[in-house]
């Protein structure tokens, strides 16, 4: 199972690995400066790959369990889905279902000799399967991951080339940004991001952007809702639950973003529809 998230400890705060990339070594000391984000276990985790040069890294990064001599703690979420997805897979070897978690999401990273070149990566011109096939994509670095690793590396370097793949479809990560107030009320992909709210219901997490969008010339507010029904369909149900707990407890608002190409007008709200936890990014300011 594929860890997003370890804590800090020389930030104090939950980070994902392509995070540490970008503040590795001013602020992000060595890659073994980290540990299970499960308060009560604390397993020493490494950011495998931290110190090589990107050039020279033959693994994507990523984070794992530093010693088998000090595992998780059996109450630990990380452990409870790992051991939670093991038992799926035993009971399933041969008809294994992925869960909505699962739902793919598929990012390039392209080369740096691309990046004065971004009028090929267009969506004009990416809606073609031949040019898709001819140009780059042979050369790129292709993840399968979440939202928040995009954000993460797109923030280190604005320049970088990134393309997300959505329905058999790619875009550049720069035409998909959109900035909450500047909501287009359009059924195409985008990007929606500003700071928000995320307040815990009784039956869903309740996120809620700061900033009101226009539509039809009136005021909204932005939000969206990720029920806990659905996170308990989950493979990783323990450690979502756990951070979202934890963004819920904390008084103070985040940089969200969203994927997604559906709302909803109700009363006050457009609400954005949510499509899976690797379509939205929760980040501290």
């Amino acid at each position: 199972m594929k860890i997003l998230h370890a804590f800090s400890t020389d930030l104090n705060q939950d980070i994902t690995a392509t995070k540490a990339d970008s503040l590795f070594p001013e602020k992000i000391k060595s890659p073994q400066n980290f540990v299970c984000i499960d308060e009560v276990c604390r397993a020493p985790i490494t950011c495998v790959n931290l110190a090589n040069p990107a050039e020279k890294r033959k693994r994507v990064l990523h984070f794992k369990l530093s010693s088998e001599l000090r595992p998780h703690t059996k109450d630990c979420c990380v452990q409870k889905d790992i051991d939670g997805q093991s038992k799926k897979i035993s009971r399933n070897t041969n008809n294994h279902h992925n869960t909505n978690e699962d739902k793919e999401f598929i990012f390039h990273i392209l080369p740096d000799d691309t990046k004065n070149k971004p009028e090929q990566y267009s969506n004009n011109n990416l809606g073609s399967s031949h040019l898709i096939k001819e140009t780059s994509i042979k050369k790129t670095s292709t993840h399968q991951g979440y939202l928040e690793e995009v954000i993460d590396i797109f923030h280190n370097n604005p320049n970088q080339q990134i393309l997300i793949k959505v329905e058999k479809k790619l875009f550049n990560i720069q035409e998909l940004l959109t900035h909450i107030p500047n909501f287009q009320g359009d059924k195409q992909w985008h990007i929606y991001h500003g700071k928000g709210w995320i307040n815990k219901k009784e039956d869903k997490y309740y996120i809620k952007f700061i900033e009101n969008v226009l539509y039809h010339n009136l005021q909204y507010t932005a939000s969206f809702f990720i029920m806990k029904n659905f996170i308990l369909q989950l493979t990783s149900k323990n450690t979502i639950q756990k951070r979202l707990e934890k963004l819920s407890n904390i008084s103070k608002p985040y940089q969200i973003f969203i994927l997604t190409n559906n709302f909803k007008e109700n009363k006050n709200f457009i609400n954005l529809d949510f499509k899976g936890m690797r379509y939205c990014a929760f980040i501290e300011i």
